[in-house]
């Protein structure tokens, strides 16, 4: 797949050390102990992006909560409503994405 793009950006994307990590798993087939930059492995780097994710939407719920009294109450609670899906959806794809890879790289996250 990487032989399509033009170069020198060919280079840097079929070269597993000069590919940038967020693309890594796009290009490459990656051991699950592989090395990340971090020093952490690439499924604790997995487990841990996952989960910052999810975290960030309860950050963003906090800092919507902040807002109570500034916003008309009306559009604050529909949209303190739909961060409270977005919390639990979150969370609920974090946990079943890392159980979906964690059957494959035989791990527990």
């Amino acid at each position: 797949a990487v032989d399509q793009y033009f170069p020198p950006l060919c280079d840097v994307f079929n070269d597993i050390s000069t590919c940038p990590e967020k693309f890594l798993l796009w290009f490459h087939r990656c051991p699950w102990d592989y090395r990340m930059k971090s020093g952490k492995t690439l499924w604790e780097e997995l487990c841990d992006t996952y989960r910052q994710g999810a975290a960030q939407t309860v950050g963003l719920q906090k800092t919507w909560q902040s807002l109570d009294g500034i916003i008309d109450s009306r559009r604050h609670q529909e949209v303190a409503d739909r961060l409270n899906i977005q919390v639990h959806d979150a969370a609920t794809w974090c946990d079943q994405i890392l159980a979906y890879f964690g059957r494959y790289a035989e791990k527990k996250d």
